[in-house]
């Protein structure tokens, strides 16, 4: 919020300051002059407002790259529209209604580019959040069956969990929905193995760990094939 209201203490005062330069600069005080003043005025606040009101105050370190571009390219359409209105107001001798539908047009490019990069912010940082969660699951589920390898006696249960452990540190967090139904099925054999062991019943629970490796490496593959 602080730097919210610093931004908006500079961007005024450079209002301010473009206000008095141009009001003082002797030029033809024309109609012609005034129309481009007052939309080069109207286009700034615009761009002032977009840039405050779609600004991140969370400073995320993964979004930081989205808000510099956002501000390079609205400096970038400030000083375009500024070069043609005050281009504008010094000749003065453009159709009124040429500047009107060229700053309109400034106006809709700025507002469009905005919302579509806003979009796009938030596909990528939805699609980033999801992946670290997966990574999350992934990390836990390993410590998991880790503590399963504890508990087991048996050794060839052992090593199999061991091969499983194996296969899962390296598998892809990021699936697809052709594997969903496997992933299911995966964390229900986990289940089902953990309570196999709880039981004490390590003969079934081989055989159910064999499963769970089979699934895996399939699911693995199948993400192999459709990505």
């Amino acid at each position: 919020m602080e730097k919210k209201k610093i931004f908006c203490i500079e961007f005024l005062l450079v209002l301010i300051l473009y206000s008095l330069v141009i009001c003082l600069v002797p030029l033809i005080h024309s109609i012609t002059f005034w129309i481009a003043f007052i939309l080069s005025i109207i286009e700034y606040i615009i761009a002032g407002i977009m840039l405050i009101f779609t600004a991140d105050t969370k400073d995320r370190n993964s979004e930081k790259i989205f808000d510099l571009i956002k501000i390079r390219n609205t400096f970038i359409y400030l000083i375009v529209q500024l070069i043609f209105n005050i281009f504008s107001m010094c000749y003065g001798k453009f159709p009124i209604w040429c500047i009107v539908i060229v700053n309109l047009v400034f106006i809709a490019t700025l507002i469009i580019t905005t919302y579509i990069f806003i979009y796009i912010k938030k596909y990528t940082t939805e699609f980033d959040q999801g992946v670290q969660e997966k990574v999350r699951n992934k990390k836990k589920k390993l410590v998991e069956i880790e503590q399963l390898q504890n508990i087991a006696v048996d050794y060839e249960l052992r090593k199999s969990i061991s091969k499983l452990i194996e296969i899962l540190k390296y598998s892809d967090p990021i699936s697809t929905p052709e594997v969903e139904d496997l992933e299911q099925k995966i964390e229900i054999n986990l289940t089902v193995l953990k309570n196999l062991i709880d039981q004490g019943k390590e003969d079934d629970a081989q055989n159910c760990c064999n499963d769970l490796i089979a699934a895996v490496q399939e699911r693995n593959n199948l993400c192999e094939i459709y990505k």
